[in-house]
């Protein structure tokens, strides 16, 4: 039993690095914006199962989905950059081949393997409830929808949200950013350009102006790199501004200072909604999302706070939890929204909280632990080999 029980420990729990240092308040970071993602969804998919006792309730009560993606966006632009930046430092090339193959081997057996039971969820089983959010937009034929998410193409192609996981839109948006951050990396390191933190977030505030509200105008480009580059930028300019105080310590009050400003900007993009379409308050959410995730990694209070193990360790399988949240919510939703309804919203979302996030965090667990943490060795695939080449070779005798 303590073996057992020793499995689902912070330490065994942990997230595995490619070599690199473990930084834990990445991870927290990784925790604040996966808890911003789940506060919504499980707000959604309640109220729609409510909406009699609740009238006066929006559905866009919270704003946390999408700062949450934000900062994803924007934590994924720092640790892709880093690894680019530190791997080209050791060997003075950029190994493109491992850096795709590592990509290809880490993030696509979880990806493939949900949206292949999802799909034969849908086909077999079906999911018949009214209170779905109808995603009509699209093929008809869940197979065609199921190769353009595998494609990582769905929302280009069909100008709406993907039919088998809707979150999924965001991971297009992710693999488009992979592929263009060698190419940021090499023009970077090529160059002899000084303050280059500056120089991203002025690309990034310009970007954000002028360029995302006509992408989001138009439905196959609202979902893709071009509307969210600015957030990735921010990521990067974060990094550069981490990578030139390597030799330095900051001080008690820019800790404080950073404390505050992380705090301020998440409590500002969970409790306005800012709009792609409007040039200013594009640009202001990127200027927030730069603030969170800059006070988040150099604020004092805060990097002890993401810190500590438990919080850190879920947000290390943030991954796991992004890609199964959805299908739990939406059918555990159906068997708990019931209880408690009629008290007042507040405490009727503590409610079923208690009941759904356990859920999700659960399941979670088990995923993460049979499938995605072994995917974190970059090794699996040889591994893999070697223990089916014994098997046959054992089995011949």
């Amino acid at each position: 039993m303590n073996r057992f029980l020793s499995v689902f420990s912070p330490a065994q729990l942990r997230r595995i690095t490619s070599g690199e240092n473990y930084v834990p308040e990445i991870d927290g970071v990784r925790f604040v914006a996966i808890m911003f993602v789940l506060i919504q969804h499980l707000h959604e998919r309640v109220l729609r199962r409510t909406e009699a006792f609740y009238p006066d309730i929006p559905e866009t009560l919270f704003h946390t989905a999408g700062a949450g993606v934000s900062v994803f966006f924007a934590l994924s632009g720092l640790i892709l950059y880093r690894g680019l930046a530190n791997s080209t430092s050791r060997t003075g090339t950029l190994k493109l081949k491992s850096y795709f193959i590592r990509r290809l081997t880490r993030l696509e057996p979880p990806y493939v393997l949900v949206m292949t039971i999802l799909l034969v969820y849908l086909t077999f089983v079906g999911y018949d409830s009214p209170n779905v959010r109808r995603l009509n937009d699209g093929p008809d034929s869940l197979f065609a929808a199921y190769l353009a998410s595998l494609s990582y193409t769905y929302c280009m192609i069909f100008g709406a949200l993907p039919k088998l996981n809707g979150v999924a839109w965001s991971l297009e948006i992710e693999v488009q950013f992979y592929i263009l951050a060698p190419l940021i990396a090499v023009l970077m390191f090529r160059s002899r350009i000084g303050n280059r933190a500056l120089i991203f977030c002025a690309i990034a505030f310009v970007w954000a102006y002028a360029v995302t509200p006509v992408a989001y105008s138009n439905l196959h480009t609202r979902w893709t790199i071009l509307t969210c580059l600015p957030y990735f930028l921010a990521g990067i300019a974060v990094e550069e501004y981490c990578r030139n105080l390597v030799s330095k310590r900051l001080s008690n009050a820019v800790a404080s200072l950073a404390d505050m400003v992380g705090l301020g900007s998440l409590v500002a993009l969970a409790t306005v909604q800012l709009s792609p379409e409007s040039p200013w308050q594009s640009t202001l959410k990127v200027l927030l999302v730069l603030g969170a995730l800059w006070g988040m990694l150099h604020g004092s209070v805060s990097r002890r706070v993401l810190s500590i193990p438990w919080i850190s360790v879920i947000g290390g399988m943030c991954y796991t939890i992004y890609l199964i949240h959805m299908p739990i919510l939406e059918v555990g939703a159906n068997l708990t929204s019931k209880v408690g309804a009629g008290l007042p919203y507040p405490i009727y979302l503590m409610i079923q909280s208690c009941f759904l996030l356990p859920a999700v965090l659960v399941a979670s667990i088990i995923f993460y632990v049979m499938i995605e943490r072994p995917c974190m060795n970059k090794n699996w695939p040889s591994n893999l080999v070697n223990a089916v080449y014994r098997q046959l070779r054992w089995k011949q005798f």
